[in-house]
């Protein structure tokens, strides 16, 4: 997961730089999570060969993730590129509350209702996108 979640990150940012200091408005956007605030990076097991957990593992990627979007940033501006490195949080965002797009997200029985008390406080995982993608 650190692999999928923050290296392949990495490698397609490195992969697309050119692209991307050649558009006139280009930006690489991070995405950030509470998770952060409770899972640490374990530097002696990235992958979680010892402790595998799927939310806990996912959650120690995340700290990764934000430290490149910042250090990415810092070298941007440092270069004087015109490259904006952006680092965003979606809120509380959940599968329960995503509107169903087949086949990319569909929903499985039971859980448009346990989402339903969760609304007053987080949203769907789409309306948690709009922050990073729409134009600034």
């Amino acid at each position: 997961m650190f692999g999928t979640n923050h290296l392949g990150h990495l490698a397609l940012t490195r992969w697309l730089a050119p692209l991307l200091s050649a558009a006139p408005a280009a930006r690489v956007v991070t995405v950030g999570s509470f998770a952060a605030r409770t899972e640490h990076l374990d530097l002696d097991d990235l992958q979680s060969t010892q402790d595998y957990q799927p939310k806990r593992t996912c959650g120690r990627s995340k700290p990764a993730q934000m430290h490149f979007a910042l250090e990415l940033d810092r070298r941007l501006r440092a270069g004087g590129h015109t490259v904006l490195s952006v680092l965003a949080h979606p809120g509380g965002a959940l599968d329960p509350l995503t509107p169903a797009r087949p086949p990319v997200h569909e929903r499985g029985a039971g859980q448009a209702p346990a989402g339903l008390p969760a609304r007053l406080v987080v949203q769907g995982k789409e309306a948690g996108a709009w922050p990073a993608v729409r134009p600034s």
